[in-house]
C-alpha cells in the first residue's frame, strides 16, 4: 500500500541498499512494486521487442498467498494473511497491468493499483519508469507514484538494484538500492533497504527464494525497521507469461 513510506517495491519492498529480496510476487511490477524478483536482466542484447514498440502482445498474470503483507515494514493486513494477484499487457518495452491485494487498513479490505510504464533495456542495464495509483474498496483514490528503477547485472549472478519513488501530490519521496544473488539454479538470496525522504525512517528485508517450477515459487523473508516490529513472512506464488 502507498504512501510509500511503502514501495516494499515495488518489485514487500523499501529502499535498497545492496540487494533485492527473494520475492514471489507482490509487484510483478513487479512487482510488484515493489523489484523483488529473482528475474536477472540478461547481458544479451536487447531483442527488437525490447527495444521499443511491437506487434506482439503478451499477457502476464499470477496469485499469491503470503502470510503478512507487509509495505514499508508495516503490515498492510493486520499480521495476517493476504491473497494477492495481477494481470498485465505488455507489447515491446510499454506495459500497462492491474495488481490486487487484500488489506485490513481502517475499514479498507481490498487495495486496488493500475499502473504503466516502459521497460527498455540497454546491455546489462535494465531500466523501468512507471506511475501507479492506488485505489482501495472503501476509501477509493488514495494517491499516484512516480517511480524509477535501474538494475545493473554485475555478473551472471550478481545484480544490484535501484528504485527511487516520488508522489507529486505529497511531494513524499522514497529510495530504495539492494542486490539480489543467484546461489544455485533455483535458489536467490536478496536484500533491500528503503528510506523515507520525509520523514527519513528506514526499513529493510532479506530472505531467500526457491523456484521450485518454472512458474511457482516460494519465498522466505525477513522484514525489519526502524518503527515497526520485525517480521518473517512466506510467500507462494505462482506466476505465468506468454513472453518469450
Amino acid at each position: 500500500m502507498y504512501p510509500q513510506s511503502r514501495a516494499t517495491l515495488l518489485w514487500s519492498t523499501n529502499a535498497k541498499w545492496l540487494a533485492t529480496a527473494f520475492v514471489a510476487l507482490n509487484f510483478p511490477l513487479a512487482q510488484a512494486i515493489a523489484g523483488e524478483t529473482l528475474l536477472l536482466p540478461s547481458q544479451e542484447p536487447a531483442s527488437e521487442d525490447q527495444q521499443g514498440f511491437s506487434d506482439r502482445v503478451d499477457f502476464a498474470w499470477g496469485i499469491a498467498v503470503n502470510s503478512n503483507y507487509i509495505s514499508d515494514g508495516l503490515t498492510q493486513s493486520a499480521d495476517r494473511p493476504a491473497m494477492q494477484g495481477y494481470g498485465e499487457l505488455s507489447s515491446g518495452i510499454v506495459y500497462s497491468g492491474v495488481w490486487l491485494s487484500t488489506v485490513d487498513l481502517d475499514g479498507d479490505t481490498a487495495e486496488i493499483d493500475f499502473y504503466a510504464g516502459i521497460r527498455p533495456q540497454f546491455g546489462p542495464l535494465a531500466v523501468d519508469i512507471a506511475y501507479t495509483r492506488y485505489f482501495f474498496d472503501v476509501s477509493g483514490n488514495c494517491c499516484g507514484v512516480w517511480t524509477g528503477k535501474a538494475d545493473i547485472a554485475a555478473s551472471d549472478a550478481i545484480t544490484i538494484n535501484w528504485q527511487a519513488d516520488i508522489d507529486p501530490q505529497s511531494e513524499i519521496a522514497t529510495i530504495a538500492v539492494g542486490a539480489t544473488f543467484e546461489l544455485a539454479e533455483k535458489l536467490g538470496f536478496s536484500w533491500t533497504v528503503h528510506e523515507n525522504l520525509d520523514d527519513f525512517a528506514t526499513d529493510w528485508n532479506a530472505g531467500l527464494t526457491w523456484s521450485m517450477t518454472d512458474t511457482a515459487s516460494v519465498d522466505f523473508r525477513y522484514h525489519g525497521s526502524e518503527l515497526y516490529e520485525e517480521r518473517y513472512v512466506v510467500t507462494l506464488a505462482y506466476d505465468f507469461s506468454t513472453a518469450r
